[in-house]
């Protein structure tokens, strides 16, 4: 098992560099496990198929970094290279586990899962079974998909099915690699990007999506189905939803579930458009509100999504509003820094926030 998970944003200023992996932990053999054991996440999952009769997991290497912009050539090319290292230092092996995030670029690879998914599967030869497992917001491509036996994707947003989806992936690796079954898998990409506020899979419109997939996963023949919602702050030509399903040696079987669920998709296509309010509405909305407190959430600086979390937009029109009982975060090291260095009880002026670019605003005064 190896992986290099990155949810990259490319519209970021900050680089996955080499440094960011390595603060956040490059893990190898016994740290994977350590760190994974008992969690909820991809390489549990993984992990977890070690314990079934016969089957032994071994961990190679596995590393990611928080949502920031793209992966330098310099750290892609390292962690990818010892990867393969590791694969063909300590091989042979019956089958290989990916364990991506979907939606990585880097400076040299748009598509970086797909570059990582046909180096491992050049590496070891078409006849070694290969399983990846991707997050929800993966911007799945045809090669990824091209390069692996078995692709499983998280059915949840918030993802709590991490672990469950991994599992899955490993157990039908198991399998192909016994000869039970005999996994095709057929990928449909329409051209449908989600609004992030519509991606909730606990209501519509992405409820009906996901009952979609569990429908065609119910098909005599049919061993794993997926729906992607896609990386909508990734500038990159697989961006947008995708449809999977993973048939048992019937082809035909696997593109007829995957047009269905995609069909599907795009006859609902205008429900997946967001319908939030204004920035002012929202602000002039909470002032009003009889109760409080209220929370509003600045989507386009999302900092689980690799946003800088220093927008100054809302900040802006609750000031030019008169808005007083109002609280917002904003990372700002610079400010921070200076207040350090005047001490307590001094008095400073500050241009806080709004750094980043101007599509984050622009900074605001404060004594």
């Amino acid at each position: 098992m190896v992986g290099i998970a990155h949810e990259t944003n490319t519209f970021s200023d900050v680089p996955a560099d080499l440094q960011a992996f390595e603060a956040d932990g490059i893990l190898r053999g016994d740290q994977i496990v350590a760190m994974h054991a008992t969690a909820s996440t991809t390489v549990a999952g993984f992990l977890e198929a070690g314990t079934a009769p016969g089957v032994e997991v071994v961990p190679l290497l596995y590393t990611s970094t928080g949502p920031c912009g793209t992966i330098t050539a310099h750290a892609f090319e390292t962690i990818v290279g010892e990867m393969l290292s590791q694969i063909r230092d300590h091989g042979p092996w019956d089958g290989v586990l990916l364990a991506q995030h979907g939606a990585a670029v880097s400076a040299e690879f748009p598509d970086a899962d797909g570059e990582v998914a046909a180096r491992v599967r050049a590496l070891v030869g078409p006849d070694i079974p290969v399983g990846m497992a991707l997050d929800m917001h993966g911007n799945v491509s045809h090669k990824m998909i091209d390069s692996t036996t078995v692709t499983t994707i998280y059915r949840t947003n918030p993802h709590i099915d991490a672990r469950v989806r991994a599992r899955e992936c490993a157990d039908l690796i198991v399998r192909t690699v016994r000869g039970e079954i005999h996994p095709v898998q057929h990928l449909e990409t329409p051209p449908i990007v989600i609004n992030i506020v519509k991606q909730y899979t606990g209501e519509e419109p992405m409820a009906s999506v996901v009952a979609d997939a569990i429908a065609v996963e119910a098909w005599p023949g049919v061993l794993s189905t997926s729906a992607a919602e896609g990386y909508p702050y990734a500038d990159v030509a697989e961006m947008g939803m995708a449809f999977l399903v993973v048939a048992d040696g019937d082809r035909e079987l696997a593109a007829r579930g995957a047009r269905w669920m995609a069909q599907r998709a795009w006859d609902m296509r205008h429900a997946f458009v967001g319908d939030t309010p204004t920035p002012d509405q929202a602000i002039a909305h909470a002032m009003s509100a009889a109760r409080g407190p209220v929370v509003i959430m600045d989507v386009g600086d999302n900092i689980g999504g690799g946003g800088p979390a220093d927008s100054t937009f809302l900040l802006d029109i609750a000031m030019r509003r008169g808005a007083r009982d109002y609280v917002q975060t904003l990372y700002d090291p610079g400010a921070v820094k200076a207040s350090v260095a005047a001490g307590v009880g001094a008095t400073v002026t500050l241009d806080i926030g709004g750094h980043t670019n101007a599509m984050h605003g622009r900074p605001i005064r404060f004594t």
